[in-house]
């Protein structure tokens, strides 16, 4: 139950920002409903976005726009930005009673991340270019490319660490705009536990 009630949260996510943005354009589709707010600060020059309570910082090229992630049962953050490229990071943390730590259970994780695929790819028409298993600093992840039906391409990244998930996708045409942002992407202490 609580793998399904997280992969629905999950893929809305990604689902509604990959559904709706055109990378080079903000125009939505007919289900503007479903809008997303999306900073419209741009900079050329990418600087450094932390966030202290999801302990994790990243570059960008401007400063993303905060909404809630959160169900009754699963709490979290996600941070988007629009420019010519989409770009959104968050994360998810499993409730106190989830009983298993993730990055030990590889089997939950993988029934995840492919439900998160299998729902993209079925709702958006996009096609499955790679796949790859990842390390990140020592935590499980998985790397996703997918060829949208507009030209761009969304690769995404997730992340388990501990009882908490990372999520992180760039839409665009360029693959070094979206390496750059995804091999940012670092897990941080919180303050209290720095020296």
């Amino acid at each position: 139950m609580w793998l399904r009630l997280f992969i629905i949260i999950s893929v809305l996510g990604a689902l509604a920002v990959s559904l709706h943005y055109a990378p080079g354009n903000r125009i939505l589709t007919p289900i503007d409903v479903l809008s997303i707010p999306v900073s419209a600060q741009t900079d050329p020059e990418w600087k450094a976005f932390s966030d202290e309570r999801g302990t994790f910082s990243v570059m960008l090229p401007g400063k993303p726009v905060e909404e809630d992630n959160s169900t009754d049962k699963v709490s979290g953050r996600k941070f988007t930005l629009a420019t010519t490229a989409v770009f959104m990071v968050g994360y998810q943390d499993l409730p106190a009673d989830f009983p298993y730590d993730l990055e030990q259970h590889k089997e939950l994780l993988t029934q995840l991340w492919d439900g998160e695929r299998d729902a993209v790819i079925s709702q958006s028409k996009a096609k499955l270019v790679s796949q790859t298993d990842i390390l990140v600093d020592g935590h499980p992840g998985r790397l996703t490319k997918l060829q949208l039906t507009n030209g761009a391409t969304y690769t995404g990244r997730e992340l388990a660490v501990g009882k908490r998930l990372y999520q992180m996708f760039v839409i665009t045409r360029s693959e070094a705009e979206a390496m750059r942002f995804l091999d940012s992407f670092k897990v941080t202490q919180p303050k209290s536990e720095k020296s």
